[in-house]
């Protein structure tokens, strides 16, 4: 599950577009992906990722492809997690 930035993750991230990810099933697309709670996604597929209903869009059309190519940042630290659905 993923979340609009609060004022904290603004502050701690320097950045005021991206959403958080609040919640990792187990079992998911992103557990095997390994995406962590508190990590910051900022694009999908090359998408920037400004707004919670962004995400939602853009990763509904990355799911119809197959493949998704998230750009994130954890501890401030940008990383590229490629997986398939």
């Amino acid at each position: 599950m993923v979340a609009s930035l609060s004022d904290n993750d603004r502050e701690n991230f320097h950045r005021n577009t991206g959403v958080m990810v609040n919640v990792v099933f187990d079992e998911s697309a992103a557990y095997y992906a390994n995406v962590f709670k508190g990590d910051l996604i900022t694009e999908i597929n090359g998408k920037e990722i400004k707004t919670l209903d962004d995400y939602y869009s853009i990763i509904e059309e990355a799911a119809l492809s197959g493949q998704v190519s998230l750009t994130l940042l954890r501890n401030n630290i940008p990383l590229e997690i490629t997986y398939t659905l």
